[in-house]
């Protein structure tokens, strides 16, 4: 595994590790509901990860695996 600065080509597959770890992890801070879920999920967006790997003051890292994206903190 390897840490790195994130990349906006990263974003798409970013976002789905963002989206797959809510979904399956944190089902307690949502209560399996699926209006919360949904809303927690709304702004979790390849488009919007972009912007926030591209902000200058944002500092974003990803876990690699080869070309995997394993995880990133959000």
């Amino acid at each position: 595994m390897q840490i790195r600065a994130a990349r906006i080509e990263d974003a798409p597959q970013a976002c789905v590790v963002v989206r797959r770890s809510i979904t399956e992890l944190c089902l307690a801070d949502y209560q399996d509901d699926p209006a919360t879920l949904q809303k927690w999920l709304a702004n979790k967006t390849p488009a919007n990860l972009s912007l926030w790997i591209a902000k200058p003051d944002n500092h974003m890292f990803v876990a690699t695996d080869g070309d995997a994206i394993l995880g990133l903190p959000v």
